[in-house]
């Protein structure tokens, strides 16, 4: 759904150019997830034996089987502007709408606009032929609007909010101070081997 503050720009010409992603499939998810246990768990040998990137991408990157399925799917359509990630997971196309619609059945592509921010999404559902189906995840570029980064100044300007509404209205992502606080940890909890270190995901 479009969220609030955006508004419909009616629907984009079909050569308009639409920005896609699309996430293959990919391989040791399960083995990956062994993996990221283990350099969490201290009891563990391989704790904070972090993988490069270029481990993960041997990890985890799309079958040649999927990688060509998709690219010759993506080609028959006349669709050639393609950059890929480094772990070959992903690949980023620009394309017309018109093909874009025409790739995605069901997808009709529209205008939005907040502010100064335009974008092109579709308000409706997509589908993929079967034979691609266990190729990919999904495709982005589609649905999601960008996150509303202006609420956190919005909330220091009403302080008549009640505080638990006011902290509700936004969010500013997980950092290490938050992890201690949701965890009831301390400065004190913090370890003092020379290789340790802390990440966040999200």
């Amino acid at each position: 759904s479009v969220p609030p503050g955006w508004a419909h720009a009616g629907r984009v010409p079909p050569g308009q150019p639409v920005q896609l992603t699309f996430a293959l499939r990919q391989r040791g998810a399960a083995r990956l997830a062994r993996l990221v246990q283990a350099v969490s768990d201290p009891q563990s040998p391989r704790y904070g034996q972090y993988l490069s990137l270029e481990q993960l991408r041997d990890l985890v990157q799309p079958s040649p089987a999927t990688l060509m399925t998709v690219l010759k799917w993506l080609q028959g359509h006349g669709v050639e502007d393609c950059r890929s990630v480094t772990t070959l997971d992903f690949l980023e196309c620009y394309l017309p709408a018109s093909t874009a619609e025409r790739l995605l059945p069901g997808a009709e592509f529209h205008r939005y606009v907040q502010g100064q921010q335009s974008l092109v999404r579709s308000p409706l559902p997509y589908s993929v032929p079967a034979e691609l189906a266990e190729h990919l995840d999904f495709v982005g570029g589609l649905h999601r609007f960008p996150t509303e980064r202006r609420a956190a100044s919005r909330a220091r300007k009403e302080p008549q909010l009640a505080p638990q509404l006011a902290r509700a209205s936004f969010h500013l992502g997980v950092t290490p101070a938050v992890l201690r606080q949701r965890y009831n940890m301390t400065g004190g909890d913090v370890g003092l081997l020379p290789n340790n270190s802390q990440a966040c995901a999200q």
